[in-house]
C-alpha cells in the first residue's frame, strides 16, 4: 500500500474539566459528569531509534517519494474496517484477539501484524487503518479512534522490542503471540513490513480499549517532549480516562445497591427462619406431655419441618458466602478504580502544570527605563521565539510540494516538522478565531483538496471531500473560504465552512485559475476569457436564478 500521507482526522478538544479534589465516590462522579462536555463513547475500547531515550520526541521516518498506487483516506481507513470484520486483509495485514477470561490478572490485547507483503509507508496511513478498526470494532467516534491510534503507535514505538515490558502487564495468551524481535513498531517505515506486532491494550473485564495502559509513563514523556508538550492529546486522553472512570463508578454503584438489596433480603429470610426454628423448639417442649402414640407422630412431623429449615439455612449460608465473595470482588474493583482516578489526576495535573509553564515562558518582562534614557523612536523589542512556515521538500515541473515546519525565529533552526506535507499552497493564511490554517494539499489519490491545520499541534483537523483545481486561489470571508472545486465534472466556485464542508456552489462553471472578487454581499467571478458574472456571496447563485 504505497500511499501518501494522511493526517489523523480528529476534532478539537471538548471542554476540559477542572482539577479534582478528594471527594466521595458519588461526588466524584457528579464532578466528572459536570466537567466533561462530551457524551460517553460506545464503551462496551533510525535503526537505533529506541535505546531507552527517555523524554525523546518520537519522530517516525516516512516515505517521501512519489506515490505509485495512490489510495484515498476512505480506502485506507477501509482496511481497518475490513480487519474488524474479517481479521485479515489479503495477506498484508492480520489482526488477532488475544484474550483469556479465565485469567483475571493482566491485560488482553488486539495484535495487528504488518505482514511482509504490506506496503504501508507513512505513519498517518497506519494510524488511519488502526482508527478504522477501532471505530468498527468498538464503536468509538472517529476523533476518539484517531487519538487511540496516535497513542497506540507511540506506545508501541517507545516499548519497541521490550518483551519484558509486555510480560509485566499482559496475560500469557498475549505473550504467546508476541516475539522479542517484532513486538512494537520501528520508527523507520522500511522496517515495518514483516517485523511489526502492534499491541492494542484491552480491558480484561470489559470489551474496550484500555486508555490507562496507553497513558504509560514513556508515552506521556514523549508527548511532553514535543513542541506543544502534547497538551491537546493529553487533555483528550484524560477525557477518555474520565469516561471509563464514570462508567466504572456507575457500575460499582449499581453493584453496591444490588448487593445491599440481596443482603437485606437474606437478613429478612434469616429472621423468618429464626422465628420458625424458635417455634419448633417450643412445640417440641410442649409434646412431652402428649400420649406416647400422639407424641411419636408429632415428633416425626417436627423432625421433617426441622430438616426443611436446616436446608433453608444451608441455602441462606451458601448465598451469604456468594454475596460476601461478590463484596470482596467489588472492594477490589473499587480499589482499582481509586488507582485509575489517581492516574487520571496525575495526567491532568501534569497538563495543568505544563500549560502554566508554557504560559509563563511566553510572558515578556519589560524592565523599567528612566525617562531620560527612552530613545526617540520608542520601539519595544521582543525576543523572537518560533514561527510556523512552509519548507519545500519536493520540486516538480508543475510546482513544488511543501511541508509545515516550526522554526526558531532567532536561529532559523527547525524545531518541529509536522506530518502535514505535499502542500500546494505557497503561504499559510490564518482562518477563524482559533488561528487555524486552510491550505491546498495533494492527497494520496493525486487530487488537490482543502486541508484545515490546527496551529498549535500542526495537525490536520479536516479535509475537504471535494477535489480542488490544483491552482485555485483561496479567498476568505466571514468564517468561510472560497475555492474552485470540481463538481459534477465541471469547475465551479464553492463556499466551505470551518469544517471544510461545502455550503454552496456556483450555478455556472468558472475559469479554474480565476480569483473571486468579493464586493459586500456579492462575488464577481470570471466565467470566460472575456466574461464575468455576479453571484450572491452566500448562495453563489446569480440574482434572479434562485436563492
Amino acid at each position: 500500500m504505497d500511499v501518501d500521507s494522511k493526517s489523523d482526522y480528529h476534532n478539537s478538544m471538548n471542554t476540559y474539566g477542572s482539577a479534582f479534589s478528594v471527594f466521595t465516590r458519588k461526588a466524584l462522579l457528579c464532578l466528572l459528569l459536570a466537567a466533561l462536555a462530551i457524551p460517553l463513547a460506545a464503551l462496551d475500547v533510525a535503526e537505533d531509534e529506541l535505546r531507552r531515550v527517555e523524554g525523546a520526541d518520537i519522530q517516525f521516518v516516512n516515505f517521501e517519494g512519489p506515490v505509485e498506487s495512490p489510495q484515498s483516506l476512505a480506502e485506507i481507513t477501509g482496511i481497518g474496517e475490513y480487519l474488524a470484520e474479517h481479521g485479515s486483509y489479503f495477506g498484508r495485514y492480520r489482526l488477532i484477539r488475544a484474550a483469556d477470561p479465565s485469567v483475571p490478572a493482566g491485560l488482553d490485547a488486539d495484535i495487528l501484524y504488518i505482514l511482509p507483503e504490506a506496503r504501508v509507508n507513512h505513519i498517518n496511513n497506519l494510524r488511519a487503518i488502526l482508527a478504522g478498526y477501532v471505530v468498527t470494532r468498538y464503536g468509538y467516534t472517529s476523533a476518539t479512534a484517531s487519538l487511540i491510534a496516535r497513542l497506540t503507535t507511540i506506545y508501541n514505538a517507545v516499548n519497541r522490542q521490550d518483551l519484558d515490558f509486555f510480560e509485566d502487564r499482559y496475560k500469557p495468551v498475549v505473550l504467546q503471540n508476541l516475539s522479542a524481535e517484532g513486538v512494537g513498531i520501528s520508527l523507520l517505515y522500511s522496517e515495518w513490513a514483516g517485523n511489526t506486532e502492534l499491541v492494542l491494550p484491552l480491558r480484561s473485564d470489559r470489551d474496550i480499549v484500555d486508555p490507562f495502559a496507553l497513558a504509560d509513563e514513556r508515552v506521556i514523556e514523549d508527548l511532553r517532549a514535543r513542541q506543544d508538550m502534547g497538551i491537546e492529546d493529553r487533555r483528550q486522553l484524560v477525557d477518555l480516562m474520565d469516561e471509563v472512570i464514570i462508567r466504572d463508578a456507575e457500575e460499582i454503584s449499581e453493584e453496591q445497591e444490588r448487593i445491599a438489596g440481596e443482603l437485606q433480603d437474606l437478613e429478612e429470610r434469616e429472621r423468618e427462619l429464626l422465628e420458625q426454628e424458635e417455634r419448633l423448639r417450643a412445640e417440641r417442649e410442649d409434646i412431652a406431655e402428649l400420649p406416647e402414640e400422639e407424641r411419636a407422630e408429632r415428633e416425626a412431623e417436627l423432625a421433617e419441618q426441622e430438616a426443611e429449615l436446616a436446608e433453608q439455612r444451608e441455602a441462606i449460608d451458601a448465598e451469604r458466602d456468594d454475596v460476601t465473595a461478590e463484596q470482596e470482588t467489588l472492594e477490589e474493583r473499587d480499589r482499582e478504580l481509586a488507582e485509575r482516578e489517581e492516574q487520571a489526576q496525575a495526567v491532568r495535573d501534569g497538563v495543568a502544570e505544563d500549560q502554566q509553564q508554557m504560559m509563563a515562558d511566553e510572558e515578556v518582562t519589560i524592565a523599567a527605563v528612566p525617562d531620560d534614557e527612552i530613545p526617540e523612536e520608542d520601539a519595544l523589542v521582543v525576543e523572537p521565539r518560533t514561527v510556523v512556515g512552509l519548507q519545500v521538500h519536493e520540486e516538480r515541473d508543475e510546482g513544488s510540494r511543501s511541508r509545515i515546519v516550526r522554526i526558531d525565529a532567532g536561529t532559523g533552526e527547525i524545531t518541529e516538522t509536522a506530518d502535514v506535507d505535499r502542500i500546494l499552497s505557497r503561504s499559510l493564511v490564518p482562518f477563524g478565531p482559533e488561528n487555524e490554517f486552510v491550505l491546498l494539499r495533494e492527497s494520496s489519490d493525486g487530487s488537490a483538496r482543502l486541508s484545515l491545520v490546527e496551529s498549535n499541534t500542526l495537525s490536520e483537523v479536516h479535509v475537504s471531500g471535494d477535489q480542488m483545481f490544483p491552482g485555485t486561489a483561496l479567498v476568505f470571508a466571514e468564517d468561510h473560504v472560497y475555492a474552485v472545486a470540481r463538481i459534477d465534472g465541471s469547475y465551479r466556485l464553492a463556499r466551505y465552512d470551518r469544517g471544510l464542508e461545502r455550503v454552496s456552489h456556483s450555478d455556472v462553471t468558472v475559469v479554474p485559475a480565476a480569483i473571486p472578487l468579493i464586493d459586500g454581499d456579492r462575488i464577481i467571478i470570471q466565467t470566460g476569457m472575456e466574461s464575468f458574472v455576479v453571484v450572491a456571496a452566500d448562495t453563489l447563485v446569480q440574482p434572479g436564478n434562485g436563492d
